[in-house]
């Protein structure tokens, strides 16, 4: 553990000194100037406000940085979590198939994530208009009178951007899961027997995760960076900036600071506060994992 923090904190030191060695004026205001917005209220008479910070000034739309950081939280609790169970829970459903049709399941729930053109199976189902296959349905039964513009509506695109994204969460973390199933010695759930294992819960929780802790953490990390580097998935189905900003994340928000604006001072203090929040929250998953079977 100690380890993980030396490495996490000489990285984030290096950084932020090369970043301080371009920009010496800028970096460490408009990191002070990232906390203090997300720590300041908002005026209900103007969404655009001046902030000072240390005696530095940045303009920026504080409605759209509140939606960015509040949106990412919501991706990132549902599709983080809920993506690693839903790899492992189907891992471990797949693994006790036999060879050909393990296989075959594998490839059908990993080919989401590596298909190119996967976006366009839902925005076929949802689109806009009554060609649409949910929207022609909804009209066939009468349950709607109108086409619902699913990803033109700040009502639909969160819900909907969170679905696709465990739908194509089932990548390489899924694929790690399946191997490391695969590696758990047999013996072990015989003498797990004769010692009282009863169930498969208990043999998945005392003998199996245990035995596959790497393959865990990997897929922990993998899981981590996933939920919070979302993005792809909005621009592809809502477009960027989405409507009314319902699905704007920290990463468009430094996407556009960078690449928009450029103003890399406070794009980079942005990437920074995001780097720290990943590293801490592999360090809490690892101490969990640590845990398992005990």
């Amino acid at each position: 553990m100690k380890k993980i923090l030396s490495v996490a904190l000489a990285t984030i030191a290096a950084v932020t000194a090369s970043a301080q060695m371009t920009y010496p004026d800028a970096v460490n205001k408009d990191i002070n100037s990232f906390l203090h917005m997300l720590l300041t209220e908002v005026d209900g008479c103007e969404d655009h406000m001046i902030l000072k910070a240390k005696g530095h000034r940045i303009k920026g739309d504080l409605r759209a940085e509140r939606e960015a950081v509040v949106n990412t939280v919501v991706f990132a609790v549902f599709t983080g979590p809920g993506g690693y169970l839903l790899s492992l829970v189907l891992a471990w459903m797949i693994n006790d198939f036999s060879h050909w049709v393990r296989t075959a399941l594998v490839v059908i729930f990993y080919a989401p994530s590596i298909s190119g053109s996967v976006y366009l199976v839902w925005q076929t189902l949802f689109s806009s208009d009554s060609y649409g296959w949910v929207n022609g349905t909804l009209l066939n039964l009468g349950l709607i009178d109108d086409a619902i513009l699913w990803f033109q509506d700040a009502d639909y695109v969160m819900g909907l951007c969170i679905v696709v994204a465990l739908w194509t969460s089932l990548g390489t973390a899924f694929l790690s899961f399946i191997a490391g199933f695969q590696t758990v010695d047999r013996s072990m759930y015989e003498a797990a027997a004769v010692d009282g294992i009863k169930n498969r819960w208990q043999e998945l929780y005392y003998i199996t995760l245990p035995n596959m802790k790497p393959q865990l953490m990997f897929g922990a990390v993998m899981a981590i960076t996933g939920a919070f580097g979302f993005g792809g998935v909005v621009d592809a189905l809502a477009g960027n900036p989405s409507v009314d900003y319902c699905a704007w994340t920290i990463m468009h928000h430094l996407n556009d600071y960078l690449g928009a604006r450029f103003e890399v001072g406070y794009g980079s203090a942005i990437a920074v506060v995001l780097f720290a929040i990943m590293i801490g929250a592999n360090v809490l998953v690892k101490r969990m994992l640590s845990k398992v079977g005990q």
